[in-house]
């Protein structure tokens, strides 16, 4: 009986440990939850991102439908400032001024329209600038005659920034998606690349250049030996300004201006590694409020007064800062 009892009790045990799943059958099953575990938090990972994108997308759709209305709104006040002007010069002005009618009043469409596309930078200049505490003012779509060789033209500034220390010139551009700014010949490995393309080939190094790339656009690449290119744009209205600021007796020996690029559009993203483009200043929202956080008030001799009107009586928005607030009060609401 005992013999028998063992002999049972051996095939119970045999049977027990042929019913054990096989080292492989565990190691399959483990790889499996592993491989499904790594499969929900991919998942879970890409659907956090998902949200966190939309967030920032409807974020940045609501800042660019608040630009608009804001845009809209400064057009129209402009072209109510403009009319009130215009009805109230109407009934002094003499037949000399008549028959310079027609150019004044390309003068006034001009700066009227163009104050539509300038009143989002001007509204972040001043921002900065009163941040900053700086004494001035800012005068925004700055409309000029100048008689060249062979016609007269009509020259604009987007912004002139003057303190008792600064005369700076800010052409802006509300330009959305990457902004490369260079001067030819950097060393990073991006500007290399870049400066292979055929439409930079034969520009001298140390001369600027945009490249400007957008969703669905064809690039666009502006060389500093063309019209366009902003460096170029901002160079050449300092040289008139000068020669305009040579008439106020005060401004006589006001010898440096001071030369910006902006790009205020808030979904535009700028790429450029200096702070200055062949003796122009390239910053973008961030770096304006770092420029104008490091200029100082002063007590220099910059006539601030003095360009201040001349830039009123050129149909120019003029809005005062800090000890000049009062002094000049803009047309345009402030938001």
């Amino acid at each position: 009986m005992a013999h028998h009892s063992r002999r049972r009790s051996g095939k119970v045990s045999n049977g027990y440990a042929e019913r054990m799943p096989s080292p492989w059958i565990l190691a399959t099953i483990a790889l499996t939850l592993v491989l499904v575990a790594t499969v929900w938090f991919s998942l879970r990972t890409r659907a956090q991102l998902r949200e966190q994108l939309g967030t920032e997308l409807a974020s940045q759709r609501n800042e660019v439908a608040q630009r608009e209305a804001l845009l809209q709104e400064h057009h129209h006040q402009w072209q109510a400032h403009v009319n009130t002007v215009q009805a109230g010069h109407a009934e002094a002005m003499s037949a000399e001024r008549a028959k310079r009618e027609g150019e004044l009043e390309r003068i006034r469409s001009w700066a009227a329209s163009s104050m539509r596309w300038e009143s989002l930078s001007r509204d972040l200049i001043i921002r900065a600038a009163s941040e900053a505490g700086l004494d001035g003012f800012l005068a925004t779509n700055i409309c000029f005659r100048a008689d060249g060789t062979a016609a007269t033209f009509i020259h604009q500034i987007d912004h002139l920034l003057v303190t008792s220390n600064t005369v700076m010139v800010i052409e802006s551009k509300s330009w959305d998606g990457l902004i490369f700014h260079y001067r030819k010949g950097g060393g990073s490995a991006v500007q290399q690349r870049i400066e292979r393309l055929p439409a930079l080939r034969g520009l001298p190094d140390g001369k600027a250049y945009v490249v400007h790339l957008r969703e669905n656009h064809p690039p666009t690449i502006l060389r500093s030996d063309t019209d366009q290119e902003p460096t170029r744009q901002v160079t050449r209205q300092i040289m008139q300004l000068k020669e305009q600021l040579a008439q106020i007796p005060e401004a006589v020996e006001l010898a440096f201006v001071e030369a910006c690029v902006f790009y205020s559009h808030p979904q535009s993203v700028l790429v450029n590694d200096e702070s200055k483009v062949d003796r122009t200043r390239i910053v973008d929202r961030d770096r304006l409020r770092q420029l104008l956080g490091e200029m100082r008030n002063s007590t220099s001799r910059v006539p601030v007064e003095a360009i201040g009107r001349w830039a009123a009586g050129h149909g120019a928005d003029v809005y005062g800062l800090g000890a000049f607030r009062e002094h000049w009060r803009s047309v345009l609401t402030l938001k």
